[in-house]
């Protein structure tokens, strides 16, 4: 059974209607490859949670619009509390949304339970940064940002990481899940005003918007570099935004050159960035770790798979390659073992061994909820594991205790098109706080403030 279009043929193919036997097909397929091939269900809270969770929302599908059950679907997605697990559209839908559609002409920041107007791309020049936007055609931003939350997944609980995620894909989630308009009805505060306004403005499309934030920002097609360092007199700043983007012979050498440097000038107190960080290369983190005198000696307490094979290939985006690849995984690279599968070997093990240099001064280590995957596997260790080490900011969007992810299943539902992307080896950290089934918590929480943020 498949979904089919109602009306005329030039109806966005985002809007058309699936009967319900079609979306429960999609749904137990999503639903079972989440629970054959997922390593980690119980990482952040109980199994049996889960299936009710996932129970309740499979009573509720019907015949709908395929956008409609696009919400239903991802909020199963987010109950998995895996920010490695995602709900994507297909290509057809995406395409077409970026090319056909408009969007929300402003950019928010979230601040203490309320949305303040950051960019402002509409046709009201008179529009202030910092204004407080109350309400979006007729529907509270707060009842607006309790329905998106579900779009953005994370490691454990929901928490203000997933808003700091939000801020930057309101304007996208705001479409999928309210429809796509070429006007919105504004209710706002101005930032110096305390009355309530209203104004009406216009949808930009997906290419204005990208020119207005290059203008912004200040970027073009090249992206920037991710890794910054200098000096000011006792103090050394390196900014690691991110684990991916160079060779590891380029990003260890920049390491190198900043840590001989800070030991060449005798430099007594490091900051060190990692507020942008949603990790990358599995190994990186522990180059970066190794340039400190820490006291780990074994990175993970397990590596483990649930399975090396799938019972339904055909449903997946590249069906021949996977097989070959669990394959491959099978005979060189996991063996099985009571629990399923485990890695044979740590191959980045020897990266945590001391580098030439290294640091032992007071280290200060910036994060925030952009902290993901290996940027917050690093974050947990160098709590743990640095001596003299402070974290400073809030909590990362990624886990405390480590992260499912390495190799994946993409699971293509066939009625819908929508595409699962399930991991399937559980990274678990040594670390001495197994219970805090969340985000990696600073040592000194910073709370942005409105008048911080203008």
């Amino acid at each position: 059974m498949v979904c089919s279009l109602s009306g005329n043929a030039q109806q966005s193919p985002w809007e058309r209607s699936c009967p319900k036997a079609a979306l429960q097909v999609d749904f137990n397929l999503m639903r079972r490859a989440v629970e054959q091939s997922h390593p980690a269900l119980d990482l952040h809270h109980s199994r049996h949670l889960l299936e009710q969770q996932f129970d309740s929302l499979s009573a509720l599908i019907h015949e709908a619009p395929i956008s409609e059950a696009y919400s239903l679907f991802a909020e199963a997605v987010d109950h998995v509390e895996d920010g490695h697990t995602n709900l994507l559209l297909g290509e057809k839908e995406t395409g077409y949304i970026l090319d056909q559609e408009a969007f929300f002409p402003f950019t928010l920041k979230l601040i203490d339970g309320k949305a303040y107007v950051n960019h402002n791309f509409s046709e009201h020049d008179f529009l202030e940064r910092g204004s407080e936007l109350l309400s979006v055609n007729g529907t509270s931003i707060n009842e607006i940002i309790s329905q998106l939350e579900h779009f953005v997944t994370c490691d454990g609980r929901s928490r203000l990481a997933k808003l700091e995620t939000l801020e930057g894909q309101f304007w996208w989630y705001y479409g999928l899940r309210f429809g796509y308009r070429r006007t919105f009805h504004i209710e706002f505060i101005e930032p110096q005003g305390g009355k309530v306004k209203a104004l009406v403005a216009s949808a930009v499309n997906y290419s204005d918007r990208f020119d207005m934030l290059s203008e912004v920002y200040g970027f073009e097609w090249e992206p920037s570099s991710d890794f910054y360092f200098s000096i000011d007199g006792d103090l050394a700043v390196i900014t690691v935004n991110s684990f991916a983007g160079v060779s590891p012979w380029v990003y260890e050498r920049f390491l190198n050159n900043c840590f001989r440097q800070i030991n060449v000038q005798g430099i007594n107190h490091l900051v060190l960035d990692i507020r942008k960080n949603g990790g990358g290369r599995e190994g990186f983190d522990n180059v970066l770790l190794s340039h400190f005198n820490h006291t780990l000696e074994q990175k993970y307490d397990r590596i483990v798979a649930k399975t090396m094979s799938y019972s339904e290939y055909g449903q997946l985006e590249r069906p021949k390659y996977s097989q070959f690849k669990d394959w491959m995984y099978r005979v060189f690279e996991f063996k099985p073992t009571e629990e399923g599968w485990t890695r044979k070997y740590d191959r980045f093990e020897r990266k945590l061994k001391p580098s030439k240099y290294t640091f032992d001064g007071d280290v200060y280590v910036l994060i925030s909820g952009q902290v993901f995957s290996a940027g917050s596997d690093f974050a947990a260790m160098a709590k743990e594991y640095i001596p003299n080490c402070l974290l400073i900011g809030s909590e990362t969007l990624g886990g405390n205790q480590g992260n499912a992810s390495g190799y994946y299943y993409r699971v293509v539902l066939p009625n819908t098109g929508f595409v699962l992307e399930v991991p399937r080896v559980l990274f678990e950290l040594n670390i001495n706080n197994p219970n805090k089934h969340g985000g990696v918590e600073p040592d000194i929480h910073v709370v942005t403030s409105i008048e911080d943020f203008l």
